[in-house]
């Protein structure tokens, strides 16, 4: 802001921080509202329970891989069902930047249940579900990076292949969304 006024070649004005933290807190206030209205009741509702830490969970998305093998590719396929589970919609934070939502995903980090049930439930929501979010790609990521190895494809079997086999295709749309309208036939001009 101080740059731009001199830019202009203005005089700031003389409450600018108390400016600067208002728009802060107008863009934080409706930047959660916008997020909070795209989540469904059951999303919401999981959020909220995990918001409370109670089972375990929320410490479990927050934790880091650790040392790659056969263990932790299991850890992680059981954190990407839970995250999935809660119902977060793909695109959530889609037309967002990526740092901004990072910055989300690192204050989440730093948060314990006791700093989540301190915020407005809007930021509280938008916190975990930025948490959420970013976890699932960055285990996504990391599981198909995984897969993806020469070392890991020779150590799998036939075995190894058919147990995961429905963990990818739970996740694959290959091909979109298809509406079938089964009330309306083709005319293919066939006489009887």
């Amino acid at each position: 802001m101080l740059s731009r006024c001199r830019n202009l070649k203005i005089e700031p004005p003389g409450r600018t921080e108390r400016i600067v933290r208002g728009c802060r807190a107008r863009f934080e206030r409706t930047f959660c509202e916008r997020m909070t209205g795209c989540l469904s009741a059951d999303s919401t509702a999981a959020l909220l329970e995990l918001a409370t830490g109670a089972d375990g969970s929320l410490a479990e998305l927050k934790a880091d891989p650790g040392r790659l093998g056969l263990e932790t590719l299991l850890e992680e396929i059981v954190k990407l069902r839970r995250s999935k589970a809660l119902g977060l919609p793909a695109d959530l934070f889609g037309e967002f930047s990526d740092k901004l939502v990072a910055s989300w995903r690192a204050r989440a980090m730093a948060s314990h249940p006791s700093d989540f049930a301190a915020n407005p439930e809007p930021v509280r929501l938008t916190l975990l579900a930025a948490l959420a979010w970013c976890r699932t790609a960055e285990i996504t990521d990391l599981v198909q990076s995984l897969l993806n190895d020469p070392a890991w494809a020779e150590r799998l079997t036939d075995a190894d292949r058919r147990a995961l086999s429905p963990l990818f295709w739970s996740h694959a749309n290959l091909y979109g969304t298809f509406h079938i309208d089964m009330d309306t036939h083709l005319d293919l001009g066939l006489a009887a």
